[in-house]
């Protein structure tokens, strides 16, 4: 996918992980992008990249802020068990009679 090309110079922004889930280092998760004049990721990731953009190796300051890694090497099971999946209807419920 990246042939001759250095990945330390490489940053991935998309609002699907899986986009960037071979090149976890280089990837910057965002919120989907409606276009809606409040929309503000757009600004926060030129802030980002303007703030490590002379860095050596990209993914190093990326990796300190995103730590996907460190995701990927928990133990999912640790965040699963506090679900509680037969209440998922009542939350659904909260969620659209707040809006």
């Amino acid at each position: 996918m990246f042939t001759g090309i250095d990945l330390k110079d490489v940053l991935i922004i998309d609002n699907y992980v899986y986009s960037f889930a071979f090149h976890l280092e280089n990837g910057i998760p965002i919120v989907p992008f409606f276009g809606e004049k409040d929309d503000t990721e757009m600004i926060k990731v030129i802030k980002y990249i303007a703030s490590i953009h002379d860095k050596e190796d990209l993914r190093v300051p990326n990796n300190k802020v995103f730590q996907l890694k460190k995701i990927l090497n928990s133990n999912i099971e640790c965040f699963i068990k506090h679900y509680n999946f037969d209440n998922i209807s009542e939350v659904e419920e909260e969620d659209h009679g707040s809006s």
